[in-house]
């Protein structure tokens, strides 16, 4: 859409382009005034979701305090932050993030983090960045529910099958595919994964591929860039993958496969220029 920075030969051309008429010596000013009451009603991907599931949208005029009841919330906050911040020094500041610490039990330290405090949640996302559902972090769990997996995988793997059980409970019937980085995956959770009835892609480290003969990575990482090798359990249908880009990446999944082989192109430092090479399916989703 035309805004301020647009010339006025660039709004004659987006003018044209529409087929709207215009005067032919109007004015920058006239030709903006023109667009802006040809422009279209932006479509908002979130309300073709909700249309579908058979919702309407209603928008509330934003920032009005009797329809949006957050406005007069937000209205005494701010008074009493202008209040506060006449006698407030940075000595203060410190002072209440201690005490905000010490006082909250799930508050926990973040190794390799600019703020080194902080609060651990577990999310399922859409690949828009949608949540289906939000899992705060509060340590180890030391109960009696049969849906924590407390002996049978790691933290990453409970999360993801604990998380799993919230998505099956409120979208039963609904096949999900799930992907997730090498925190989380192990073979044995693609397994059970693929067991329930569900997809599931992820990341693997060197010392979660169980069985799996693969090249050991200080050895694969001298092969040629572009190189790669995949090996599939016959029974579980479980395939992992491995290719040397500029580090050895392996995947694991039990609903990809490696074929068809893709394209990418990768710049080679030695050689200062860009190569092709071929790219296992599974590693360019």
């Amino acid at each position: 859409m035309p805004n301020n920075s647009y010339k006025k030969e660039d709004l004659v051309n987006w003018l044209r382009s529409r087929k709207i008429q215009h005067p032919a010596h109007a004015t920058r000013p006239e030709l903006l005034k023109i667009c802006r009451g040809n422009r279209l009603n932006p479509v908002y991907i979130v309300d073709n979701i909700i249309c579908e599931w058979g919702h309407e949208v209603v928008r509330l005029p934003p920032a009005h305090p009797e329809l949006n009841a957050i406005e007069q919330v937000w209205d005494c906050m701010k008074r009493q932050v202008c209040y506060s911040l006449q006698r407030f020094t940075r000595a203060d500041l410190f002072a209440r993030l201690e005490e905000a610490r010490l006082a909250t039990p799930t508050n926990q330290f973040i190794r390799g983090k600019l703020i080194r405090w902080g609060y651990k949640a577990w999310a399922a996302c859409t690949p828009l960045g949608y949540a289906f559902t939000l899992d705060l972090y509060q340590g180890k769990y030391e109960g009696n529910n049969p849906y924590v997996y407390a002996s049978e995988y790691s933290l990453g793997g409970k999360v993801v099958l604990n998380i799993l059980d919230t998505l099956q409970a409120e979208y039963p019937g609904i096949r999900v595919s799930l992907y997730f980085d090498k925190f989380f995956t192990s073979i044995k959770l693609l397994k059970e994964i693929k067991r329930r009835g569900h997809g599931a892609t992820g990341t693997l480290r060197a010392n979660r591929v169980d069985k799996c003969p693969l090249t050991i990575n200080k050895t694969f990482k001298k092969l040629p860039r572009g190189s790669e090798e995949h090996f599939s359990d016959r029974d579980s249908q479980i395939l992992v993958v491995r290719w040397n880009d500029n580090g050895v990446i392996s995947i694991g999944s039990n609903e990809h496969g490696t074929f068809p082989m893709e394209k990418v192109e990768r710049y080679l430092a030695r050689e200062k220029k860009k190569v092709s090479m071929g790219c296992p399916r599974l590693i360019n989703i």
